[in-house]
């Protein structure tokens, strides 16, 4: 789709169209119609990366003046691993998922510690694949998603 195809629609069918592409929240994509025209689609691609990576920036900057140092660990690969799980158990997709799915998991990581469980990777692993199992859109996207169906079966 092209640049000149977004810039013809109105906001309704604009957010309709993008919706879902952005964290599916259609108030972000919403707001980004306001922006528009659109050189191309680089552009509006470039709407969305750019808080996303200022926001990664900041934390990364918070974190190494609030820690004092960056140390080898906070780079090593299960670090990524860890942002994976957040997400995912979190819910794929949505605003709150990784919010929800990391307190979720420093919480559970913290308990575990305090009682003196030293596998903890291999409890938060089971969880992982119990939520992906059987709560297919993470904990908050399975919430989200029984909430809206309520509302709707209500109408």
């Amino acid at each position: 789709m092209s640049s000149d195809v977004l810039a013809a629609h109105d906001r309704v069918a604009f957010t309709a169209l993008l919706g879902q592409a952005f964290e599916a929240e259609p108030w972000v994509a919403d707001a980004v119609w306001e922006r528009a025209p659109f050189a191309s689609l680089d552009e509006l691609v470039d709407l969305e990366a750019a808080p996303s990576a200022f926001l990664a920036g900041l934390g990364g900057g918070l974190f190494a003046i609030a820690h004092g140092f960056v140390s080898l660990d906070t780079v090593h690969w299960t670090t990524s691993g860890e942002a994976v799980i957040v997400v995912v158990l979190g819910g794929i997709g949505t605003l709150w998922g990784g919010v929800i799915g990391s307190v979720l998991l420093v919480w559970l990581e913290d308990r575990l510690s305090v009682a003196g469980f030293t596998l903890v990777g291999l409890i938060t692993g089971s969880i992982f694949v119990v939520v992906v199992l059987a709560f297919r859109r993470g904990i908050w996207g399975t919430v989200r998603a029984l909430f809206h169906r309520e509302r709707d079966g209500r109408r």
